[in-house]
């Protein structure tokens, strides 16, 4: 196992993850991202040894070693940072223990960050990102999808973040898990930065943080959505009641939704 000292940031999505992962956990700031770029290290723990494998090709040994040479070659703290290994939420969150599970046959004691958001605040952001990339339900709709057959697959039992953190802080002992709400960068970015510096022992001096891109808006349902929904439903076929599919419509969707942003 490794028992190198590093942060791996698990999510969830929606909390400034990308944020995070471009402006915060870069080297310029004391943090070495493994593999390619922060994320790519997640990928074996999500779905294999490369990016669409098959989850069954996890191996740890495998994977021990080829982080313990990305972490050899780190210059300062070694970070890895994927929003999906919560197990996304649009997927009903059901990867999220076994990936839990990957992670301690992998590492002994690491830092695990876990950014948390309002409920309801996570819905509606959710529910966005769900119409931007060709969503057709509407929203009432899809918060009542439980059927394994139907994209998104929702389960309100994701969002009980106390089941995920206590369960990582058994794996991990609760002085290696840190969880900071989402909330509190919107609110207070310095005091949000410091506890991850703590936490790390890394200090992260403000003055080098890019905070241009850092997107902190509450998103709201906006007639925006509403209507790009409509829109959706017009452009082309769907594979079912809830899911739009096809790049045109998706790329479509998103020139319309900057237009209107």
């Amino acid at each position: 196992m490794i028992n190198t000292s590093l942060l791996i940031h698990i999510g969830y999505p929606k909390t400034g993850t990308t944020w995070l992962q471009r402006a915060v956990f870069t080297e310029s700031n004391g943090y070495t991202p493994l593999g390619q770029d922060v994320k790519d290290m997640g990928w074996d723990f999500i779905y294999g040894y490369e990016e669409n494998d098959s989850p069954f090709a996890f191996n740890s040994q495998h994977t021990i070693q080829k982080i313990e040479q990305a972490v050899q070659a780190a210059p300062s703290f070694p970070v890895i940072s994927n929003e999906d290994l919560t197990g996304h939420p649009l997927c009903g969150g059901i990867a999220g223990r076994d990936i839990a599970n990957k992670l301690s046959d992998v590492f002994e004691k690491p830092r695990i960050l876990i950014t948390i958001r309002e409920q309801t605040s996570m819905i509606r952001s959710l529910y966005e990102h769900y119409i931007r990339t060709g969503g057709i339900c509407s929203i009432s709709a899809f918060l009542k999808t439980q059927n394994e057959t139907q994209i998104p697959f929702f389960n309100p039992a994701v969002f009980e973040y106390d089941r995920l953190i206590s369960y990582y802080q058994d794996l991990f002992g609760k002085e290696n898990v840190l969880v900071l709400p989402y909330e509190l960068l919107r609110n207070d970015l310095p005091e949000f930065l410091a506890k991850i510096s703590m936490f790390t022992e890394i200090d992260i001096d403000l003055t080098n943080i890019d905070t241009s891109s850092q997107n902190t808006s509450d998103i709201s349902l906006s007639h925006a959505a509403i209507l790009l929904r409509h829109l959706n439903i017009l452009w082309g076929p769907r594979r079912n009641h809830n899911m739009r599919t096809g790049p045109g419509t998706i790329q479509s969707s998103r020139k319309f939704w900057r237009a209107l942003s």
